[in-house]
């Protein structure tokens, strides 16, 4: 169970509801001490709300788990491949979803409209995920952040989510720099906690550590860390990974 904070009698939370990004363990424990219930969901605007996971045992969740698919609301799945087949369970692709709530086109824009479905009718999300043996769904990145260094496809989110639990990392963001033998390395973009003084070496060394107490969860370590006081943000305030980018391979390319 979550080791709640002690709340008094009348504290108004009783659900927290998630979505946006991938749920970790350590922040399904942080919000888990400030609610009775907490459900982890995963939609688009395109397609509506999905599949989602009430979360109540932290020892039972798993990293970037969205549960199963709303029962009752005709919706569909499947993990593909690059050329569109269906990959066996445990193995991460690009998410497709059919639903009866699906959006109907975007405005004014019928070659993205057309761009975003398959001839047989699937929306292709450009997430990342991987669905297990008894068909939980792990939302592990966007397709379009994925990094190709040396030969491999590498999402950004979980090594970011990585850096994020190192002491003193108060955000993180992996983008790519040019490289003329590996295509594209990693530049791990750093903004410090408040009196922080992390270093780019404490960072290699965790990393590592990480890396050797968990193999397989992330293959490529970062070649560049890029410090900085705050992030750029695009026009709905996200953090704009394109201007990172081109900062990064501005320093770094």
């Amino acid at each position: 169970m979550f080791k709640q904070a002690t709340l008094q009698t009348d504290w108004p939370v009783d659900v927290i509801m998630t979505g946006g990004q991938p749920l970790t363990r350590n922040l399904a424990n942080c919000l888990g001490k400030a609610c009775k219930t907490l459900v982890c969901t995963y939609g688009s605007t395109e397609m509506g709300f999905i599949a989602y996971y009430r979360v109540s045992h932290l020892e039972d969740f798993n990293n970037y788990s969205c549960g199963h698919l709303v029962p009752g609301s005709g919706s569909e799945l499947k993990i593909v491949g690059e050329d569109g087949e269906i990959l066996p369970v445990n193995q991460r692709g690009e998410i497709y979803i059919k639903t009866p709530e699906s959006f109907t086109e975007y405005l004014n824009d019928p070659e993205k409209t057309k761009a975003a479905f398959t001839e047989d009718g699937w929306f292709k999300t450009d997430d990342m995920g991987r669905m297990t043996e008894n068909g939980d769904i792990h939302v592990e990145g966007r397709r379009s952040n994925m990094i190709i260094s040396g030969g491999m496809n590498v999402a950004p989110e979980i090594l970011e989510t990585v850096l994020k639990t190192c002491p003193g990392v108060a955000n993180a963001i992996i983008v790519p720099v040019s490289d003329p033998v590996y295509y594209q390395v990693m530049c791990a973009c750093i903004r410090r906690g408040r009196d922080s003084s992390v270093t780019e070496e404490i960072l290699t060394e965790f990393c590592k550590t990480v890396h050797n107490d968990k193999p397989g969860l992330f293959t490529v370590l970062p070649k560049f860390y890029m410090f900085l006081e705050s992030f750029p943000e695009t026009s709905t305030g996200k953090t704009s990974r394109k201007e990172l980018e081109r900062i990064a391979n501005k320093t770094f390319g």
